[in-house]
C-alpha cells in the first residue's frame, strides 16, 4: 500500500505531497527546477523519483508528468502569485526591464 493525492493532502506512505516534494528542489528561474535533495512524489501518474541534480523545465515530461509545471504551479500557490511566469513585483515594470 502506498498513497493517494488528492487536492495536496496524501494519505499514509512516505511519499511527499507536492507541497513537500518541492522541498527538495532549488527554482533556478521561471519555469526551471533543480533537485537539490532525492525525492520521491506520488501523482496521478504513478510515482517518481528524482535525483540529485536533476533539472526540468515547463514542458519537459519525466515519467509521464511535467515536474516543472507541477512546481510552478506549487510555488505559485505558495505565494499567490495568478501568473506562472512572473511574480507580482515584476508584472509593473515596463516590458525589457
Amino acid at each position: 500500500m502506498c498513497v493517494t493525492v488528492q487536492s495536496a493532502q496524501v494519505i499514509g506512505c512516505k511519499y511527499a505531497p507536492m507541497e513537500n516534494f518541492i522541498r527538495h528542489f532549488i527554482r533556478i528561474g521561471p519555469g526551471i527546477w533543480t533537485c537539490v535533495r532525492p525525492g520521491e512524489y506520488e501523482g496521478p501518474s504513478g510515482r517518481i523519483q528524482v535525483a540529485v541534480g536533476s533539472t526540468f523545465t515547463v514542458g519537459t515530461s519525466f515519467m509521464g508528468i511535467d515536474p516543472a509545471s507541477l512546481l510552478e504551479q506549487e510555488y505559485s500557490r505558495r505565494n499567490g502569485y495568478d501568473r506562472l511566469d512572473k511574480p507580482p513585483e515584476f508584472m509593473s515594470l515596463p516590458p525589457g526591464e
